[in-house]
This record gives structure tokens, sequence and C-alpha cells, in this order.
């Protein structure tokens, strides 16, 4: 009785183990989900309930808090960019601040970059170089307060964004393209007074907008893309642990071989 108990036991804590294995990502990620959803801060709920009384729709906020990128750039103030850019997609990737999905916030910023790409090509210029080289390098200050509220714009109109198109990715596509290719098409030219004219100035203005949204598009990405590869290597390191477990009691002596040697 004892030998078929004890079997049994084994039998079914290994089908456990297996069960454990096949849907640990699925289970992961739901239970994330789960939690941030339940303990969003007041904070922000309040943050997000003035937005909606203001009766705009959320692509609104995010075409507005883009648009502040573009006068940063056309103001020549392109670190400040760079750093409002990675402060935004830092706090938005945030795993105990941030309530956005990783995947939505993937789709929005591969969405934001394939549209600038269209007005010029980035990653083989200066431009790339120099915010590899900003992000790897750059140490966030605490005095800044335009940087903050831009920062904090950025943040709460892609949240808004988000939670409006909830589960649709292909909405929320979408809507990011209309967006960022609205920005580009209209934007304002430089002023001529503080900024040298360009030899071919014909579509300077957008590929000018272009610029700065590409700067938050590759800070978003990079900082998403390191979360998502952090999750995906403590859930490999999880399975490894369950493998080890699994194997460890399939090479355990069984219960008749004991009783044998008593």
């Amino acid at each position: 009785m004892e030998k078929q108990t004890a079997e049994a036991l084994a039998k079914k804590g290994l089908a456990f183990i297996k069960s454990a294995a096949k849907t640990g990502a699925a289970v992961i990620s739901q239970s994330v989900a789960t939690v941030r959803k339940g303990y969003a801060s007041k904070h922000e709920a309040d943050v997000l309930s003035e937005m909606k009384a203001e009766g705009l729709h959320p692509a609104e906020h995010l075409h507005a808090a883009l648009r502040k990128l573009n006068f940063l750039y056309l103001a020549g103030y392109k670190h400040e960019l760079q750093a409002v850019a990675q402060q935004a997609a830092k706090r938005l990737t945030d795993e105990a601040r941030s309530t956005v999905p990783i995947d939505a916030l993937l789709r929005m910023g591969g969405t934001i970059y394939e549209e600038t790409l269209r007005y010029g090509d980035f990653n083989q210029g200066k431009l790339f170089h120099g915010l590899r080289d900003f992000l790897d390098k750059a140490r966030m200050g605490n005095n800044h307060f335009d940087r903050d509220k831009l920062s904090h714009d950025l943040y709460y109109s892609t949240l808004y964004v988000v939670e409006e198109y909830e589960g649709d990715l292909i909405a929320l596509e979408k809507i990011c393209r209309e967006v960022v290719s609205h920005i580009i098409t209209t934007a304002p030219p430089p002023d001529i007074t503080s900024q040298p004219k360009p030899s071919d100035s014909s579509n300077a203005p957008q590929r000018d907008a272009a610029t700065a949204c590409f700067y938050f598009s590759m800070a978003l990405n990079t900082a998403a893309q390191s979360r998502e590869d952090n999750r995906l290597r403590a859930l490999r390191e999880a399975e490894a642990l369950v493998q080890r477990e699994q194997e460890k009691i399939l090479q355990r002596p069984s219960s008749q071989g004991f009783s044998q040697q008593q």
C-alpha cells in the first residue's frame, strides 16, 4: 500500500512539473498582467480621468506629445529630446510602475519606427550612432522640470492610447501610423532666424519631424526589447530548473528496489 501511494504521488508530481513547463509562459504572463491592472496606482487613474474629461480622442493626446518632441528638435535641443525619449521609454517599460503591456509597446515602437523611415534612412547616419551612444551612456539628472513634464505627457498619452485599443494591436498600429504620418506631413518649418537654412529645404520640415519621432521609437524599442529579453531569459531559466528537477525524480531509485534492500 505504501509503495503504491509513493509511486502515485511521484507520478502526480511528475505530471504537475510537465504541466507547469508547458503552461508556464501563459500563466506567468496572465498573472503579471492581472496584478498590474489590479494594483494600478490611484495617481495614474486620476491622471487618466482628467485626460478623458477633456473630451479628446486618445490619439490627439499622443499627437500633442510627439509634436512637442518635434518642437524640441526644431529649437536645437537634440540632447534634451533624447533624454526625454529615454526617460519616457524607461518609465513605460518599468515592471514596477508601468501598466502598459509589453507587446503593445513593441508594436507601437515598431510602427513609429517604420513610419519615420519613409522620410529618411536614419540607421546609416550619424543620428543613429549618436542616439545609440547616448542610450548606452546617458545618466538622468533629477532637476529637469520640462523634461519630466514632457516625459509625463508621453507616458500618459501612450497609456491612454493603449488602453483605448486594449488587445487590438492592429487597430493600435493603425492609429499610431496615422498620428505619426500627420505630425510629419504637417510639420512646421524651422525658425530661420535661429537655424541655418538647409540647401534643400523642400522636405526638411518633414525629415526633422520624422527624426524627432525616430528618437522616441528607438528609445521605446530598445527599452521594450530589453525587458522582453529579460522576461524570456527568466522563463528559460525556470523551464531549465523544472527540467533538472524532473530528471532528478526519474533518476531516483524506485520504492520497490528500496524494499528489496530492506
